[in-house]
């Protein structure tokens, strides 16, 4: 379907939208509609009461850790409501090569979800109980930042202070969570968008830092100025020192050749030098993106 684009006053264009979006959706002069912009689109929703959505999940041909995942992305997508079928109320768990609750499954990931909640268990059903989220996606994707920031200062305080580190595990929970809140808001504003990619390396940072912890007192001559280097990283979305960043990059690169370290902490290490780089490149994506 394509619309002629007409002048309105000086510097305002408009666009007529469908009849028949119109009528199924029964507006009329003076509704309000809320636009939301994309990269090379508008999504254009009306204000009324929206059509929850539903899913129906069968989970006995799936072992848990699929459960898991179709959960987080069900959650990320924006789904409301999600039946789970589970006719033997069991449900394989591949670590332990043992049959578990299904039930028992389900409320130990539902932690990692904000806002959904078991409102009945025969059959399972997870219903979002907050509601569509008022909160802008970019100030959650800004949080997300601030968690992974502090958590970097407080280990190197920590370190310099002779201080206990903070927990690793808190940490990368709390950030998690938020990562799949801001992730799910997105969705639901259909704003998906290379943010949420930024999101997904953020998420990946964090489990990084929550994986080197426990090297960090043995090993702080060499991980603490690797983390002081890679950390403006986490400050080039409100900047634009992508030159800097990639000079210092370069010389963690360098710097992780000459230690002798344990081959796991060296290759977590890499890894993370690897996704600050990927983070500072979709950071000048979106930068470069938002001049145009």
């Amino acid at each position: 379907m394509i619309r002629k684009l007409i002048k309105q006053g000086s510097t305002s264009l408009v666009v007529s939208l469908p009849i028949e979006w119109i009528r199924s959706n029964k507006l009329t002069v003076g509704d309000e509609v809320e636009i939301f912009p994309q990269e090379y689109a508008l999504a254009i929703r009306t204000k009324g009461d929206k059509k929850a959505m539903k899913c129906v999940l069968n989970v006995d041909s799936v072992d848990e850790m699929s459960l898991y995942v179709n959960l987080l992305n069900l959650y990320r997508k924006g789904f409301d409501e999600v039946k789970i079928i589970s006719n033997s109320n069991k449900i394989m768990d591949f670590e332990t090569n043992k049959h578990i609750n299904t039930l028992k499954s389900v409320q130990q990931w539902l932690s990692r979800f904000i806002g959904w909640e078991i409102i009945t268990q025969d059959p399972i059903v997870i219903k979002d109980i907050t509601g569509e989220s008022s909160e802008d996606p970019e100030k959650l994707l800004k949080r997300v930042f601030f968690l992974l920031n502090s958590f970097v200062d407080e280990e190197i305080a920590a370190i310099n202070n002779k201080n206990q580190l903070p927990d690793p595990q808190e940490f990368y929970m709390t950030t998690f969570k938020m990562v799949n809140y801001a992730i799910r808001t997105y969705n639901k504003r259909s704003q998906t968008s290379y943010n949420v990619i930024l999101l997904q390396q953020l998420h990946a940072i964090s489990q990084q830092l929550r994986n080197i912890q426990p090297y960090l007192n043995s090993n702080k001559n060499e991980i603490v100025p690797i983390l002081k280097i890679l950390r403006p990283a986490l400050n080039l979305y409100n900047t634009d020192e992508l030159s800097l960043f990639i000079k210092q990059h370069h010389l963690v690169g360098l710097e992780l050749l000459r230690p002798k370290l344990n081959a796991n902490l060296l290759r977590m290490l890499l890894r993370l030098h690897d996704l600050y780089m990927d983070v500072a490149y979709t950071i000048n994506f979106l930068q470069l993106k938002n001049h145009d």
